[in-house]
């Protein structure tokens, strides 16, 4: 169960405030009541709040205080489930209805069994106030106050992915080169989890062959190659027109993410990153190569790839390549934005632009690890 509290920042001037996820402090925001009229006032939350895709059944509490009120006004309250953008997918019941008095009302919306929907949906609180009596005038409605001026709800708060330059979130991060069949080099690190301590490797210690086998590498599909040019280790793609994968062994928590930096794009042979892969090469993949990439559900034991988000317009030199999944939500990230020029979700799985929800729940744990 999580609280959201109302908060007097502005989002639309006069008509909508935010809710957060923890009290700021004493404020108080005006909400205009016409005679004669309903009016509605909103709150809603901040970009990836709650990060859920899939809300919890559940009633919601309102618990509002009004500083500035008048008897003849009516007081009542709706939960919308936005998406990104601000626009309303879903909406609760009314709660129930009190007079708009000065003093501390409590609203209550009925439980409701909410679609599945996208991470990036937003949480809004609609308040109308149906004024029976009086001309124009303002209700003062309290904010910031950790005790009174909050929404109990069943949904579950989630983290949501720091950008992409933020080390401490996630679980894996490569920095390395694909040439023209499918060329890395450079290092990877691996943190066992969300927040965890990262373990690095560089290949550095490895010997010309296979990677599968050396320090903590497990080959899952076919193989990942090993080579040194002048003293320099590389890794790449052994098979032209299939994808090896490797994985990290160890312990590592459900939520987690795979990074990758591409020093030069190539032409042949898929090179990206995986989570949640087990030791026969199950997982969730993001990969491809200059011309076109994709996010992929990888069953059979590694050997089928079923597209699960439309065709992207490929790699570039120099892209920072990131996959993150909480829950049963994958983000994909380009240079720390979501890939917008991925399509929507097939297959399986709904979303679009780098947002995707697997209704599948193909893979519930495993390791992170390259392709």
């Amino acid at each position: 169960m999580a609280n959201f509290h109302l908060s007097a920042t502005v989002i639309d001037s006069g008509v909508r405030w935010t809710l957060k996820t923890s009290a700021e402090g004493d404020g108080s925001v005006d909400c205009n009541s016409p005679k004669s009229a309903t009016t509605s006032s909103f709150f809603r939350t901040q970009a990836q709040v709650p990060f859920n895709a899939d809300w919890e059944t559940g009633a919601f509490t309102v618990n509002l205080t009004i500083d500035t009120g008048l008897s003849g006004v009516y007081v009542s309250a709706y939960i919308n489930r936005c998406n990104s953008s601000g626009t309303i997918q879903e909406t609760s019941s009314q709660s129930n209805e009190v007079e708009a008095t000065a003093g501390n009302k409590t609203l209550t919306i009925s439980s409701k069994d909410w679609a599945a929907g996208n991470a990036g949906d937003l949480l809004e609180l609609r308040i109308d106030f149906r004024n029976t009596t009086h001309s124009n005038t303002a209700i003062t409605v309290s904010t910031g106050n950790s005790s009174l001026d909050y929404i109990s709800s069943s949904v579950t708060i989630n983290q949501a992915p720091l950008p992409i330059s933020g080390a401490s979130n996630g679980v894996a991060s490569c920095s390395a080169v694909l040439k023209g069949k499918g060329e890395l080099a450079g290092s990877i690190t691996i943190e066992s989890g969300v927040g965890a301590v990262a373990v690095t490797d560089n290949f550095d210690s490895y010997t010309a062959g296979n990677l599968g086998g050396q320090g903590n590498w497990e080959a899952t599909y076919y193989d990942v190659g090993v080579i040194d040019v002048s003293g320099n280790k590389k890794v790449y793609p052994n098979q032209s027109g299939l994808a090896g994968i490797m994985r990290y062994s160890g312990s590592f928590a459900s939520n987690q993410y795979s990074r990758l930096t591409i020093s030069t794009a190539g032409t042949e042979g898929w090179l990206g990153v995986v989570v949640r892969c087990d030791a026969n090469g199950n997982c969730y993949g993001m990969f491809g190569r200059v011309d076109d990439n994709g996010l992929y559900r990888i069953t059979e034991n590694g050997a089928t790839g079923t597209l699960i988000a439309g065709l992207g317009n490929g790699f570039s030199d120099g892209d920072v390549i990131e996959l993150v999944i909480i829950n049963y939500t994958l983000l994909c990230f380009k240079n720390g934005v979501l890939m917008s020029d991925l399509g929507s979700g097939q297959n399986g799985a709904t979303g679009s632009g780098g947002v995707y929800t697997d209704t599948q729940e193909a893979f519930s744990s495993g390791n992170p690890g390259l392709m």
